[in-house]
């Protein structure tokens, strides 16, 4: 019995020191490396990619929107570049870049964030389809309480209950609970702070006036 045991243990670290020279000696990729090295400009799918490695965040993003626009006049169906437009909306985030970042997101929002109403889903319904629009409607909403939060030091409390407000009214965002619920407390936030006259402290609606020497004499007694 122990002899078996042993005689197991020794192929499975023979099985596994063979293994790991096979990925010393071919790695992943390397075959690709060459082609990969200099990615054409008529190629900004890959050319997106290789600026976001080398952290050229906004060439990547200008690369990537220039690979939507161009897929969009081909007529290529939209599952190929949803996750490019999402990465350039929050690369456009990331840089501060709002006119940009609210462009991409709004336009994965039409893009993704309506469930279609197609006739085979309801006579002929294709579980996985409907899953994937699901998960791609649920990343819409993601966008747009990203871009909420982008905005929340840079417009005032007036604009962002308005964004919150059609946020809210969204089909991205009343499709998915948990979205929902995020962005009625961003809009409660955004109300209490309206109501609030000071800047409050520690999450209440109260201010501190300076403290003031006085210096009492015998009439003050």
């Amino acid at each position: 019995m122990f002899e078996r045991v042993r005689a197991v243990a020794s192929f499975q670290a023979g099985l596994l020191a063979v293994t790991l020279a096979i990925a010393v000696a071919f790695p992943v990729g390397a075959a690709s490396t060459s082609n990969d090295a200099e990615p054409s400009p008529e190629d900004p799918e890959r050319l997106g990619a290789q600026y976001r490695r080398m952290g050229m965040f906004r060439e990547s993003a200008e690369a990537y929107e220039r690979y939507v626009a161009r897929s969009q006049a081909e007529g290529i169906g939209e599952a190929a570049f949803k996750e490019e437009l999402a990465l350039a909306a929050r690369l456009r985030m990331a840089l501060g870049d709002s006119e940009h970042a609210t462009r991409d997101v709004e336009r994965f929002d039409q893009l993704f964030g309506h469930l279609p109403k197609r006739d085979q889903d309801v006579l002929f319904p294709n579980e996985d389809r409907l899953a994937a629009r699901s998960h791609t409607q649920a990343e819409a909403a993601e966008l747009l309480l990203e871009l909420g939060a982008h905005y929340e030091e840079r417009r005032d409390l007036a604009w962002q209950a308005r964004y919150w407000q059609r946020t809210l009214r969204s089909e991205a965002v009343q499709k998915n609970l948990a979205h929902r619920i995020r962005a009625e407390v961003k809009l409660a936030k955004v109300h209490w702070r309206q109501s609030c006259p000071v800047a409050g402290q520690d999450g209440l609606c109260v201010g501190q006036e300076p403290l003031t020497s006085h210096t009492f004499t015998p009439s003050s007694w």
